[in-house]
């Protein structure tokens, strides 16, 4: 006689993940209806996360956030993508305790996260398409290079002026004259 193999079933169930993400790896914290689950660390890979998630709870409901911050919003379109909910929020956002205050690490930040998913404390952040996100990045970066270049400019003349030399009358412009450049390009300092 076969001994008999139970499989067990979460469909209709919600499982809720909290993400603490960092580059080598992410602190996750998994809660289901009935309280905390498991805590572990994984590789950072959306794939590892949702393989486990549909391993360990087949047919559940898998909702998921994270922090707003430097990894952006490609994680959040993975998950989704994987048939995940997922939501990104506001660091500032979040529930915490003043124990979790005293003792921050990745690992209490994922618990707080889930928790506060679990109860239904979160509100996400818009997460705007990838076409909106690259050409918002795009007008930053120029803003950025055109900040960049005018006090690299201003350190120059600033520096002109403190040894003494006299620009030409086209200096002033908002942009420097293939003239301007060359007379640059002519100076010699003493040393």
């Amino acid at each position: 006689m076969q001994p008999e193999v139970t499989k067990v079933e979460f469909t209709g169930q919600h499982v809720y993940v909290g993400l603490d993400v960092a580059r080598k790896g992410w602190a996750v914290c998994i809660y289901l209806e009935k309280g905390l689950h498991k805590r572990f660390v994984q590789p950072p890979d959306p794939e590892v996360l949702v393989d486990y998630l549909c391993r360990n709870f087949p047919g559940a409901l898998y909702h998921s956030v994270y922090e707003a911050g430097y990894f952006g919003f490609w994680i959040h379109r993975e998950l989704s993508r994987r048939g995940v909910e997922s939501m990104v929020i506001n660091p500032a956002d979040v529930p915490t305790t003043e124990k979790e205050r005293c003792t921050k690490t990745d690992r209490v930040d994922a618990a707080k996260l889930a928790r506060s998913l679990a109860n239904g404390e979160m509100t996400p952040i818009y997460v705007p398409d990838r076409d909106v996100q690259e050409d918002r990045t795009l007008i930053r970066t120029r803003m950025a290079f055109v900040h960049k270049q005018t006090r690299v400019k201003n350190q120059i003349k600033a520096m002109l002026r403190f040894y003494g030399y006299r620009e030409p009358p086209d200096s002033g412009a908002a942009y420097w004259s293939r003239t301007y450049i060359r007379w640059l390009e002519a100076l010699s300092f003493d040393q």
